[in-house]
Formats: structure tokens, sequence, C-alpha cells
């Protein structure tokens, strides 16, 4: 082999142990040993396959070196045996499938009768290159379709833009590979090797900031739950302590107002006494008390958001079906409930006409949960061209957000939306399955 074919070789198993590393990471649970353990082990796997590959020449001996080291690598990670053998088949089967795909490609755009095989371990070398390439595009789809709750936090247009780097590289190098193989090319092979070098290493980088950015995201949105799930039992906590205060008076004063009935009553005064017994319970708030539907988080946002309501004249009626410590995922009810909540206190603040009202029913049936939110509205809703329910508030691109992130949680739950609407009701039902 030349000394450029060796140095692309070696920058593209590089390239291709970053790979695995992020497939790995995304397929398996946290690793089991130290972070200096798993490089070393990265290290010794680069060092034995470009061995195999570069010395002694047998095919099979680098497959199954790469297969051997593959499988150890999963050993360090958390998992059953099932989902480490399971990822090191998809992680050679997508290998195998880019290099066939590679060499058939080349075929079919009839280089091989014209200068690819000037020299047939440059034309070798490339199609390394250019595999290693097109299994990172597969290995993304992939873990774009694995992790769909962060995709879903990025547009798919950017996720596209980010997919168009590696396609770009693709094609950049096969520029590259043509000129190299030219007889005469005046394009020194020093600059053809660092381009291609370079080209990997923008690969790794980008996609390194963008898994980066992705985690960095999903950190602040699981902080923003974790204060909003904190507002909710503060607020909770503070309508306890509220009634509570309240029926400590209640009870001080109670003498004094049985008094106050009791000369009543002795006067046969009746009418009177039901006034004052009614006025009593108003002051008192005493028809009112805090929510207890036998789940804490469900028990803290449904106090939160309608006391809140009630601060707009908006009439809330609930029918709660849940049984006593009920373990549920609080984020994704967090979310499911929040949002959808403030789009029906939403809805009815912007109501000119008629009564303000939301109803609110949930129930546990047979290990599944059903939410409905029911609200009254203006009739304004706005549809896309899909029939797709979009913003009416002018920024566009910070508002509408709020129904996105209950599809989002609905389907990290394997649940089902449905949404009816007319010109006054708006419907809004959530069935999440297998809620133990």
């Amino acid at each position: 082999m030349y000394k450029f074919e060796v140095i692309l070789y070696l920058a593209s198993n590089v390239f291709y142990m970053f790979m695995i590393y992020k497939f790995i990471n995304i397929y398996l649970l946290k690793c089991k040993v130290t972070h200096k353990k798993i490089i070393a082990c990265y290290i010794l796997y680069y060092a034995i396959v470009s061995i195999a590959y570069l010395k002694i020449e047998i095919p099979i001996i680098t497959l199954t070196s790469n297969i051997i080291m593959t499988l150890i690598i999963c050993m360090l990670y958390e998992g059953s045996w099932k989902d480490r053998l399971w990822t090191m088949i998809i992680l050679h089967t997508m290998g195998m499938i880019s290099e066939l795909l590679v060499v058939y490609g080349m075929q079919c755009i009839n280089y091989i009768n014209e200068t690819i095989f000037i020299e047939q371990g440059v034309n070798i070398i490339w199609e390394i290159v250019y595999s290693k390439l097109l299994l990172f595009i597969i290995l993304r789809v992939f873990e774009n379709y694995k992790k769909k709750r962060t995709a879903s936090y990025i547009s798919n247009v950017y996720w596209w833009y980010i997919f168009l780097v590696p396609v770009s590289s693709i094609g950049i190098l096969n520029t590259l590979f043509r000129y190299s193989t030219i007889e005469n090319n005046e394009v020194p092979i020093y600059i053809t090797t660092g381009s291609v070098v370079a080209i990997l290493v923008i690969n790794m980088v980008i996609f390194h900031l963008h898994d980066k950015i992705i985690n960095k995201y999903e950190m602040e949105t699981q902080n923003r739950l974790l204060e909003e799930k904190n507002n909710y039992y503060i607020h909770q906590y503070d309508q306890e302590e509220y009634y509570k205060d309240k029926i400590r008076r209640l009870s001080h004063d109670m003498k004094n107002h049985l008094i106050c009935v009791q000369t009543l009553a002795g006067k046969g005064q009746i009418n009177e006494i039901k006034s004052y017994v009614e006025n009593l319970l108003v002051d008192n708030d005493i028809l009112k008390s805090p929510i207890d539907s036998g789940n804490m988080v469900i028990d803290a946002i449904l106090g939160y958001k309608i006391s809140y309501a009630a601060q707009y004249d908006i009439d809330v009626k609930l029918d709660l079906q849940i049984p006593q410590g009920l373990l549920i995922n609080d984020p994704y009810i967090c979310t499911i409930l929040g949002n959808s909540l403030d789009n029906a206190i939403e809805a009815c603040m912007q109501q000119v006409k008629g009564k303000k009202s939301i109803k609110i029913a949930i129930a546990y049936l047979k290990t599944n949960i059903f939410i409905s939110i029911i609200n009254t509205h203006q009739g304004n809703i706005k549809v896309d061209k899909n029939k797709k329910i979009i913003t009416g508030k002018e920024n566009a691109n910070n508002h509408g957000l709020g129904l996105k992130s209950i599809k989002r949680a609905v389907e990290k739950c394997n649940g089902e939306l449905i949404i009816e609407y007319t010109k006054e009701i708006f419907e809004l039902n959530v069935l999440l399955y297998y809620i133990i």
C-alpha cells in the first residue's frame, strides 16, 4: 500500500470507532466501567482491526476481529444479552450493506472501465471511505428513529440540514477521488489525503456538537418540567394550608356561630337561620376543598390550574376516577395536563360571549388512563391545508408549542390523542395504554 492509502484507512477507522461509540451509547444503557477503560478498549479495538487489515490482509480475519471486539465493548454496557447481541448484529449488518451499496454504486456509474482501477489498492481504500460515510448516514437514520424524543425537539427541516453534511461529503469525496485517479493530475497526494481526513473530522465534529445541543435542550426541558412540577406542589401545599387555617378559625368561632343560630331558632326565624348559614358557608369557602384524586401530581396540577381559571370566572367541573397510589410517568402527565389546561383556559379567556366553562374527566380503566378536557371557545380555530390546528397568534414561532408538546408526550406513552371541535366547543381526549 502507498503511504497515503494507509493514512486514509487509519483516518476512516477513527471515524468508524466514533460511529460505533455513538451507536452503542444509543442502543445500550450506561457503561458499567470507567470512561478511561472504555477509551482503552476502543484504542485496542482500533489497533487490532487496523493491524488485521493492513498486515494480515485476510478479509475473514478482519471481519471476525471486528465482530469479537464489538461484542466485547457491548459487554461493558448495561443491558440484556439480547440487546447486546442485537446491537452488534445491526451495526455489522448495516456496515455490510453500506459496503455492498458503495461497490454496486461505483459499478453503476461506469467507473470500472475508465480510471478507477488504475490501482486496485487505491480503489479499495476509496470504497472503504465511501462506505464509512454511507454507514454514518444509515446509523444516523437509525439513531433518529430510536431517539424519537430528541428528534422531536428539533425541527425536521434542521434535521435534514444536518443530514446533508455526510451526503455532501460523499459528493466532495467523489470529486477528489476522480481527480486523484486521473493520470498526470497536478493535485499533490498530500492535499487529497488531508482533504479526506478533514472531511471525516468535520463530520465527527458537527454531529458531536449536534448531539451536545440536543442533550442540552433535553436537560433544559427536563428542568423546566421539574420547575413547573415544583410550582404545582408549592401551590397545592399553600392551598392545603389555606383550608386548614380556615377550618381552625371556623372551629374557634363555632361556639359564637351556634349561639347566633340558637338565638334565631328561639325566635322561630327559620329564613334568617338559612341566610346566616349560607353566608357562613360562602364567607368561609367551605363548599370548596383541595383536590384529592389519589395522585399527588394530578392533584397539584389541577389545583394550580383551577385556581388560575377561577380568576377569570371560568367554571370548572371535575370528574376524577383514579385509584390511590397510581404510579404514572410524572413528566409526561405534567406536559399533557398542564398544556391541555393552559390551552383550555386561554381559549376561555378569549371568549366575549357565552358562559366560560371547562370540563375535566380523568379515569383509570383496566390499566389505561383516559383524559378528557372540554372547553368553550370563541370559534376562531385556525387550521392549515392539512387540517392541522395552528396558532392564531402573531408570533407563531414562539406559540402553538403546547399542542406539539402534548402530541410528543402522548407518543412517548404509546397513547392516542383525539381532537374534536365545533364552533363553540373544543374537546381533547387522551388515552394512555398500560399504565401500572
